[in-house]
């Protein structure tokens, strides 16, 4: 059903007595206002046989009370960008369906997890995946340990005080030697280049 002269559809902004938040949504004018609150009820929490509806314009002037359950939703002077406020008579409290807190979370005990068929780590080790997988865990370890073998080879290579190219075509001297900071086991932290290039934070600086 549509109302004759206007668009059939309005967006309007939600807000509610329990709530702090605001939400925007689009509705059906042909909606009847017992339908309107049906719908309401997943935006706002409160139950539909509980809601007191009111209208205000998009600079919140309160219009009306929304209070005949068989009249239809553009019969009222619902324009774009009003304002439908929700007092709820339910009983509950302001922020009562905000709070996560109060939500019964579902828990399993990790040996229990361990046991189920249908969960992700369950895939990764029929899959042998990510951890699971040792021979791939092993490759990495074996080619950082390399990689950390060879960054000291080239570290103990150059000796103190011997001339290095710096980004910028500046020249500079080395202070120190060892690698450019520690490396995180496991990961691909990003790495200083040693040489030929000297971006040590302890170098002399351009030569005179």
């Amino acid at each position: 059903m549509s109302v004759t002269g206007t668009p059939a559809v309005v967006s309007v902004s939600i807000s509610s007595s329990l709530n702090s938040f605001r939400t925007l949504k689009r509705y059906a004018r042909g909606l009847t206002i017992a339908e309107f609150k049906c719908k309401l009820e997943l935006v706002v929490g409160s139950p539909a046989s509980c809601m007191e509806l009111e209208l205000y314009t998009p600079d919140d002037k309160f219009v009306m009370k929304l209070d005949r359950d068989e009249a239809l939703l553009g019969s009222y002077p619902v324009d774009e960008g009003c304002r439908i406020h929700v007092i709820d008579h339910s009983g509950a409290t302001i922020g009562e369906y905000e709070d996560v807190s109060k939500v019964e979370k579902f828990q399993i005990a990790d040996s229990e997890y361990d046991k189920r068929a249908d969960t992700a780590r369950s895939f990764m080790k029929r899959s042998h995946l990510g951890q699971y997988n040792k021979e791939e865990m092993l490759k990495k370890e074996s080619e950082l340990e390399q990689k950390l073998v060879e960054e000291k080879a080239l570290a103990e290579a150059i000796s103190l005080g011997a001339r290095c190219e710096v980004r910028g075509s500046r020249a500079g001297r080395r202070k120190r030697g060892g690698s450019p900071g520690p490396l995180l086991a496991g990961r691909n932290p990003p790495r200083l280049p040693l040489f030929p290039q000297c971006t040590d934070p302890e170098w002399e600086g351009p030569l005179e």
